[in-house]
């Protein structure tokens, strides 16, 4: 009964995967069956691994895939944050030595450019740009639709106040 179980789920796989993105992948075509979203989001990460200094650190919504497409350069995850307070926001990013934060338009709906978008890294942004509006420089766009962004952080007037 487990092996007919097993080889069903084995023949439903087989029948789901989408074997021409599998061979553009290995053909070097790493981004390849990508939305637009996910492709402009890891184009960030390797942006990110090849232009910034070794020492700096990026904080972002999805370390792990930003990691694999990077060639291995760690980043911080921000996931979720409990605090409405910037202090607290921005002391936690210090406290790691994360010099940049990429925010990305990651769709809410994978399968649709509904114009929603996972918004963490943006909230807890605009909490600290309330505040601290000086405090995230642009230093780089990618894509023209459903864009990443990188943005230096200038701890100088958080630092000020504490």
């Amino acid at each position: 009964m487990i092996s007919i179980a097993i080889l069903l789920t084995g023949v439903q796989t087989l029948r789901q995967t989408d074997f021409s993105s599998v061979f553009k992948n290995i053909q070097g075509e790493k981004l390849y069956g990508y939305t637009p979203d996910w492709q402009n989001y890891l184009k960030m990460a390797e942006y990110v691994a090849k232009e910034l200094p070794d020492d700096s650190y990026a904080a972002c919504r999805k370390p792990n895939m930003a990691r694999l497409h990077s060639g291995g350069k760690k980043f911080y995850g921000i996931y979720s944050f409990n605090s409405a307070n910037p202090d607290t926001l921005l002391m936690n990013l210090y406290e790691r030595n994360v010099s940049h934060i990429m925010v990305a338009s990651l769709r809410k709906n994978p399968r649709r450019n509904t114009g929603q978008v996972i918004n963490t890294i943006h909230r807890y942004m605009s909490v600290i740009a309330k505040k601290y509006p000086q405090s995230f420089i642009l230093k780089k766009q990618i894509g023209e639709n459903e864009k990443a962004w990188l943005f230096e952080i200038d701890y100088t007037r958080f630092l000020e106040n504490q």
